[in-house]
């Protein structure tokens, strides 16, 4: 029987057991001298050589070998025999551990290491009762609960353990599993939603009874493992739960507030020094599917990964019971909809302004903040604090000399956005109830910023009509230019250290309480620690309940679960925060860890720290890595870093481009965040969320995607004038977003060096997709009222075929949807409520054109176009086509063979919208180098002459001039203004053919012996005649040679220099550089 349970415990992991499992040993040697390096008598060497020679080719065989030949062994389910990555630590914090001790408690020792670890499966477990087989088991778990009493009654740390506990799950939903383990003394969790297992995404398997275990599977593959339980101990007792999760080898762990899990141990305790407690992970397996897993606990939780085995060891210091919640993806997008689903946890959508830049400072000196209010007329920002510690009098009072900056602040139009502490004079602001001492039913006091404060119990529903009195007072005055308000310090935070060690068998970093309220103060009958990390939310969700949700934002430092239903966080890692470059990337994996969290409204703290001095270059890169964070806000000490208040010109400057780039960008960022708050997706994100097949982006922790479309790369050290990129192992082309410039020639899975010097930030576009931008103004609000431009970064494939999409969100009663290829652009409007949205420019990248030379755009509309020559991008300008004015329409271009000189037509088709056509031509194999728009009233007028400058004169007939080295100028009222220069060689041979004709779309010259007429039609040379006559007088300067023998070979060199002017319209010039040869025997030469 207990053979069969050790083979029944090894299910499903056949392979992983020959990777930490070592040979089994008798149950005396292992626990009273448990070497794995060594057996120490001779017989036992003989064993350990039949070991060795066996263990690969036929490990039962010499399983029932031993144990037959010596009938004193008796085969366990248990062993020590342990690989070091796989060992789960016993007594964490004993200090010495000595052999002794470690037996004592049923735990597994090891002298090579001095190490003390549990067996597997761990004495410390629980067995399952009335046990009547797997099916059985998973039954019971389903529709009621399984028994479950404990093998040892105390735990390693000699604590009594709970005798009897209850485990069950519930399906939520198809892709969510919950499940618990609890002691019933404390009640049932009720679970009113479920469905069945069977039609859920998940599978599970339990084993016992003897050590009891369950592990968790994807239904539709059997081998495809999320969790075990099977690894390490469960462990119940007074402040002091432990519970192993094994996961897959091959996996990859993120999350906690952070990105990928390390090895260290991380503690969930909200204080200064460790700000976010917020345990939900995400699990991306060999293959890339994803999962997620969340802990419900409140209370203090500490996580260890074995990170060469990804077993999770996971303590709680105040939970009765684990309520663990397993999403089922598959793909990191799936997994935060489901996560953010349940429990009103879908992020909120933060008003527009939010996404605008926030000014603060930590000074006393009022005239800081008049300098920053007169200088910063020009500046885009958003909000002003006026002072951080504003309202630290703790009375929801403002100061009479800070009340008229207030008022003088009112005419700049921003927005205040007040930093509100939790602290409270109770005195002043009798706000019961307050969290209350220990042993005493009166109000804890503790000691911040010179003061005796309280805290209110924010768990207590009786403070919400007293707090609202005491917040609606403090608005009263600036309830119009009122923005909402920045938590801080609301862990909560005490001046008064706590370096007692709290009464616990396990305390981790030696103290909880230190910078926060004691752990036995009480909310009623409570003990805080055990809803600290609840406090900060709690705070947030009172103080929003007073404000409105579309104007207003909260920011909390302490963020939990479901903070981002409730609004953001402005806080980096910890509270006080030096301008360095570590604290610079730690910032950046804050802000990407929140968004995991379900708090897409994040920025990583303070752009360039809170206190201390800065260096320059560093503090000028992190303002161009805020720029493309969702929330960018700055404060500090002396001395300040606004961007007033720079040391130098050149930073001041850079700083001030990007923030233009940043609001041109707000329509992009604002689209991005009501999909957050529909589906729970990360504004910014890792590279692994858009990208989790290739597990290269698993690792690239210093670039992060901006939405799907746009990746940006801070640089993290000084003097970088370059930093490596890693373009995902997609064949997609990336751009420049700044200019276009393709750099990868559509080839993923490669690392490439961009430049990136001290005022530069490397952003590029993904190709595939459409961005809206706009110019930037000194506000949000000016800046959404503008008009719209798109970005289309074409992806493009080798037969030439090209896509590219995207969405733009303006409100919620207007939408656009975006499609592009390699010939158009079409759009999809869903306007209910119709207001103007004018799409006034396209960028197209990825299109090989050179030039573009017509532009028509309805009757009162004008369009024109031109070709960047460095880098090939199609411009469309001038377009004042207005969305909401038709359910769908098309903007086309199209591109003939880009060897040949081709054409590309661009025309809009709306319904009730105006057409437009545009004319360009693309790359040739000569030198085109054009910008040209042309365009007339009534006719339209385009001449090519051989270095000739042509004057036209119209008055209701089109006269034209074709001259030689002559210079004309034109001018028709009402026209447009182009200058074209064209540089063509032509030669053009025959035999036996008496006239010579050559259409193209340039211009042909040709000349044959015997022949009296030369004719020559091209696109950009026309003759128009209408309503009189046309005067045309051509001069050639030729070259001829005849060689043959009855035949003639002419050969026709043009050089042709155009200008055409136009009155009271723009004027491009464009310059074409052209060599053809044509070739004819008897027949008509072919023209492309």
């Amino acid at each position: 029987m207990k053979l069969q349970k050790t083979v029944i415990i090894q299910e499903g992991y056949e392979k992983e057991l020959s990777a930490h499992y070592e040979a089994p040993r008798d149950k005396e040697k292992l626990l009273k001298i448990p070497r794995t390096d060594a057996l120490c008598t001779p017989m036992r060497i003989c064993y350990a050589s039949v070991i060795l020679v066996l263990a690969v080719p036929a490990p039962v065989l010499f399983f029932f070998a031993v144990f037959s030949s010596n009938p004193e062994l008796k085969p366990e389910p248990w062993t020590c025999s342990i690989k070091a990555e796989y060992r789960v630590p016993c007594l964490t914090d004993a200090i010495p551990m000595v052999e002794e001790t470690c037996l004592q408690i049923n735990c597994c020792w090891n002298e090579t290491d001095n190490a003390c670890f549990h067996s597997i499966p761990s004495q410390h477990s629980y067995s399952a009762k009335d046990w009547q087989g797997n099916e059985w088991a998973v039954s019971q778990l389903e529709t009621e609960y399984l028994n479950l009493t404990t093998r040892l009654r105390t735990s390693p740390y000699r604590k009594s353990v709970v005798g009897l506990l209850h485990t069950y799950f519930v399906p939520i939903s198809e892709d969510h599993l919950r499940f618990y383990l609890y002691d019933p003394e404390t009640g049932k969790p009720e679970v009113t939603n479920r469905t069945p297992l069977t039609s859920s995404k998940f599978r599970a398997e339990a084993f016992g009874p003897e050590y009891f275990s369950l592990q968790i599977y994807r239904r539709e593959n059997t081998r495809s493992l999320l969790f075990s339980t099977s690894r390490g101990p469960t462990i119940a007792s007074e402040n002091y739960w432990e519970l192993s999760l094994q996961f897959p080898k091959e996996a990859a762990l993120f999350g906690l507030g952070g990105l990928r899990l390390s090895s260290k141990p991380k503690l969930l305790y909200n204080t200064g020094q460790r700000l976010g407690a917020n345990p939900f992970i995400i699990i991306l397996d060999a293959e890339g599917s994803a999962y997620g897993v969340l802990f419900s606990n409140p209370g203090p939780l500490e996580f260890q990964l074995l990170e060469n085995s990804n077993l999770l060891i996971v303590k709680s210091l105040s939970t009765v019971m684990w309520d663990i919640s397993v999403f089922a993806g598959p793909t990191p997008a799936d997994v935060m909809e489901q996560y953010t689903s349940i429990e009103g946890r879908r992020p909120t959508l933060p008003p527009p302004w939010a996404l605008g830049f926030h000014v603060c400072r930590n000074t006393s000196k009022d005239n800081e903040t008049l300098y920053f209010m007169e200088g910063a007329t020009e500046l885009p920002y958003e909000s002003d604090c006026l002072q951080e510690e504003l309202l630290y009098q703790f009375d929801f009072n403002m100061s009479e000399i800070m009340g008229s900056v207030a008022e003088k602040f009112r005419e700049t139009g921003r927005k205040l956005l007040l930093s509100l502490p939790p602290q409270v004079n109770s005195i002043l602001v009798p706000c019961e109830p307050f969290i209350l001492v220990e042993d005493k039913d009166e109000p804890l006091q503790e000691e911040y910023h010179g003061l005796n404060v309280s805290y209110p119990d924010f768990f207590n529903e009786g403070i919400a009509t007293c707090f609202a009195e005491h917040l609606a007072n403090l608005t009263t005055n600036i309830d119009d230019m009122l923005g909402g308000f920045v938590l801080q310090d609301n862990w909560p935070a005490v001046n008064t250290n706590q370096n007692i060690r709290e009464d616990m068998v396990y305390v981790p970093e030696g103290t909880l309480s230190r910078g926060t309220l004691w752990w036995r103060a009480r909310h009623g009958n409570t003990f805080h620690y055990q809803l600290h990390n609840m406090y900060g939310l709690q705070h947030a969700k009172l103080v929003a309940s007073n404000l409105q949700a579309d104007k207003h934002i909260v920011l909390s430092a302490a963020t939990y679960t479901g903070s981002g239903a409730v609004g953001g966080s402005h806080a980096h890692a910890r509270a006080d925060v030096a301008c360095t470059w570590s604290n610079m990337k730690t910032a950046l994996e804050t802000a990407l860890g929140l968004g995991l969290a379900g708090i897409p409204l994040a920025g990583g703290g303070s752009v360039c720290g809170t206190m201390g001095d800065y260096d320059e270059e560093l503090c000028t890169r992190w303002y161009l890595m805020s720029s493309m964070l969702p929330l960018m806000r700055v404060s500090s000490e002396l001395p300040l870093r606004d961007p007033l208040n720079l040391k130098s010109g050149s930073s001041r400057e850079a700083a001030k481009r990007y923030l233009h780039l940043r609001y041109s960008l707000l329509a992009y960022f604002y689209s991005l965040f009501h999909e957050a708050s529909n589906t729970g997706v990360p504004v910014a994100r890792p590279m692994f969320f858009d990208f989790p097949v290739d597990e290269e982006t698993w690792t690239k922790y210093e670039q992060f995607m901006i939405g799907p479309a746009l990746l940006a790369r801070p640089a993290f050290h000084e003097k970088a004038v370059a930093v490596p990129v890693y373009l995902p192992a997609e064949n997609v082309s990336w751009y420049l977003f700044e200019g276009g410039h393709e750099v990868n020639s559509g080839i993923g899975g490669v690392t490439i060096d961009v430049t990136n010097l001290s005022n530069e930030l490397v952003l590029l576009l993904r190709g595939g997709f459409i961005v809206p931008t706009q110019k930037a103004q000194p506000t949000v609000e000016a800046t959404l009222a503008g008009s719209y431009s798109l970005v289309v970064g074409l992806n493009c494939r080798e037969d030439g075929a090209c896509n590219a999409a995207g969405d733009l969100y303006v409100n919620s009663n207007i939408t656009f949807n975006f499609h592009a290829n390699e010939s158009g652009l079409d759009f999809q409007s869903n306007c209910t409520n119709p207001s103007s949205s004018i799409l006034q420019n396209i960028s197209v990248y990825g299109l090989n054109v050179t030039a573009c030379f017509r532009v028509s755009v309805g009757p009162n509309t004008e369009a024109s176009c031109t070709v960047t020559e460095e880098n090939q991008v199609l411009e469309i300008t001038n377009l004042e086509l207005d969305l909401c004015n038709a359910t769908a329409g098309r903007i086309q271009w199209e591109v003939i063979d880009i060897t040949q000189t081709t054409t590309i037509t661009t025309s809009t088709s709306v319904t009730s919208a105006p057409t437009i056509e545009i004319e360009t031509t693309p790359k040739t194999e000569a030198n085109t180098k054009p910008e040209t728009t042309t365009k007339s009233e009534g006719a339209t007028e385009s001449e090519t002459t051989t270095e000739t400058e042509t004057a036209t004169k119209s008055e209701g007939t089109t006269e034209s001039e074709t001259t030689t080295e002559t210079e004309t100028a034109t001018k028709s009222e009402g026209t447009t203004e182009s200058e074209t220069t064209t540089e063509t060689e032509t030669a053009t041979k025959s035999e036996g053919t008496t006239e010579s004709e050559t259409t193209t779309e340039t211009e042909t010259a040709t000349k044959s012996e015997g022949t009296t007429e030369s004719k020559t039609t091209t696109e950009t040379e026309t003759a128009t005649k209408s309503e009189g006559t046309t005067e045309s007088e051509t001069t050639t300067e030729t070259e001829t040679a005849t060689k043959s023998e009855g035949t003639t070979e002419s050969e026709t060199t043009t050089e042709t220099e155009t200008a055409t002017k136009s009155e009271g319209t723009t004027e491009s010039k464009t310059t074409t550089e052209t060599e053809r040869t044509t070739k004819s025997e008897t027949t008509k030469p072919e023209t492309p």
